[in-house]
C-alpha cells in the first residue's frame, strides 16, 4: 500500500482529533499519560478506570490519545521522503519553505490566544499570564524552547511541537544524506543511538536542566525511520513484526526497561490496523476536513479548552465532561477552519470546510440541546 494524498489527510484527522481530545481529557482525568515520563501505576490507573462506564472514555483518551502524535511523525518523515529525496536544495533554502508555511498559521493563532485568555483570566489576569510566559514564548517561537535548559513546556502546552518539527527541517538535510550513503542500515543504527541516547541521558537531563529529549526530534528518530523506510523502501509491517509490536507494547506500559519503545511499537500497530479499516475512513469528510486542518487544531486547541475546563471543574460531572468534550473539538475547529481560511493554506478548501462545518453544526445542534 502506497500512502497517497487522501491516506494522508484522513490520518491527520485521525491523529488530531486523539490529541485534541488527549489534551482536554487529561487535564480532567486522574489517569495520566505516560508521555514525556514514565510511571508503571498510571496504566493500573487505567485499568481501574475502564472498569467504571462514567470513566471509561476520558480515561482512554488521557492515556493513549498522545499516541496521535507518532502518526503526524510519521507522515512528516514519509511527505519529506517522497517530496524531497532527490531534492539537492541547500539545507537554509528547503527550511526557508517549511516555515513560510507554518508561522503565518502560528502568528494568526498567536493574535488569537489573548481572546480565550481574558474568557479565562479577565483582562488584567491575561496581562499578567503573558507577562510570566513572555520569555518561554519567545524560545517557541525561535524554535529552540525545548534545548534551553530550565524551562518548562510552552505557555500553550500542545505548542512544545512546533519547535520540535522545526528542528526536524533543520536535521532533514543531514538525516536524508547519512540514509541514502548508508541505507537501511544507517537507520538501524540511528533508531538504536536515539534510544540508547534517550535511555542513559533523559533521566540526568531532566533533572537537572529540565531538557526533555521526546521533547526533541532525537528521541523520536525511530519513528521517522519508520516514515522513511515506508516511503523509500515500501516498509508495511509484517505478521511477525506486528505480533512482536503488541508484546512490546503491553510491556511498555508495565515495565520501565521497555517503555521508551512505545512510541515505535504503537506506531506499527497503527499502521497495521490502517489498510484494515482504510476503505471506510477514507469516505468520511469529517476526518478529511479535520486532517486539512490539523495545523491549525494543533496550535488553538490548547487555549480553546481552557474555559470549557474550568467550568467542568466548577461544576463537574461526568455528562457534562463529555458534553464539553464535544463542545471544545467543535469550537476548536470552528476557531482553525477560519485562521486556515484566513491565512489561505492551501488556497481554494477553505470555504469548502467551511460549508461542511456549517452542516455539522445544524446537525450537532439538537442534540446539544437534549444535553
Amino acid at each position: 500500500m502506497e500512502i497517497d494524498a487522501k491516506d494522508s489527510t484522513t490520518l491527520k484527522g485521525m491523529a488530531i482529533l486523539a490529541v485534541v481530545l488527549h489534551n482536554y481529557f487529561h487535564l480532567l482525568s486522574p489517569v495520566k499519560e505516560d508521555e514525556f515520563s514514565f510511571d508503571p501505576a498510571r496504566f493500573h490507573a487505567l485499568l481501574a478506570a475502564i472498569r467504571q462506564p462514567t470513566e471509561a472514555v476520558p480515561a482512554l483518551f488521557s492515556y493513549f490519545g498522545h499516541y496521535g502524535v507518532q502518526i503526524f511523525i510519521f507522515i512528516s518523515a514519509y511527505g519529506l521522503a517522497v517530496k524531497y529525496w532527490d531534492d539537492e536544495k541547500s539545507g537554509v533554502a528547503f527550511f526557508w519553505q517549511r516555515i513560510k508555511k507554518i508561522y503565518p498559521m502560528f502568528v494568526s493563532a498567536m493574535l488569537c490566544w489573548p481572546l480565550f485568555l481574558i474568557l479565562r483570566a479577565g483582562p488584567n489576569g491575561a496581562v499578567e499570564f503573558f507577562r510570566e510566559c513572555i520569555g518561554s514564548l519567545w524560545l517557541t517561537i525561535l524554535g529552540i524552547q525545548n534545548i534551553v535548559p530550565h524551562d518548562s513546556l510552552p505557555p500553550v502546552g500542545p505548542w512544545w511541537f512546533l519547535p520540535f518539527i522545526l528542528q526536524f527541517y533543520a536535521l532533514w538535510p543531514g538525516l536524508r544524506r547519512c540514509i541514502i550513503r548508508t541505507g537501511t542500515v544507517g537507520m538501524v543504527i540511528l533508531s538504536s543511538a536515539s534510544l540508547l541516547m534517550t535511555y542513559c541521558c533523559n533521566d540526568f537531563l531532566s533533572a537537572r536542566w529540565h531538557i526533555n529529549l521526546l521533547q526533541t526530534p532525537i528521541g523520536h528518530l525511530p519513528e521517522f525511520c519508520l516514515g522513511i523506510a515506508a516511503a523509500r523502501y515500501g516498509f508495511l509491517p509484517s505478521r511477525r513484526v506486528v505480533l512482536a509490536a503488541v508484546g512490546v507494547f503491553a510491556l511498555s506500559n508495565l515495565d520501565a526497561h521497555f517503555w521508551l519503545l512505545s512510541f515505535s511499537s504503537s506506531l506499527v500497530l497503527m499502521l497495521a490496523v490502517y489498510p484494515r479499516i482504510r476503505g471506510i475512513v477514507r469516505q468520511s469528510p469529517k476526518l478529511s476536513m479535520l486532517g486539512t486542518l490539523s495545523l491549525p487544531l494543533f496550535l488553538v486547541n490548547g487555549f480553546v479548552r481552557r474555559p470549557f475546563v474550568n467550568l467542568v471543574f466548577l461544576n463537574h460531572s461526568w455528562l457534562l465532561e463529555l458534553a464539553f468534550a464535544v463542545t471544545t473539538t467543535v469550537t476548536a475547529v470552528w476557531v482553525a477552519a477560519y485562521l486556515y481560511r484566513i491565512e489561505g493554506v492551501r488556497t481554494g478548501t477553505g470555504p469548502g470546510i467551511l460549508s461542511s462545518l456549517r452542516g455539522f453544526r445544524g446537525r450537532l445542534a439538537p442534540r446539544m440541546a437534549m444535553l
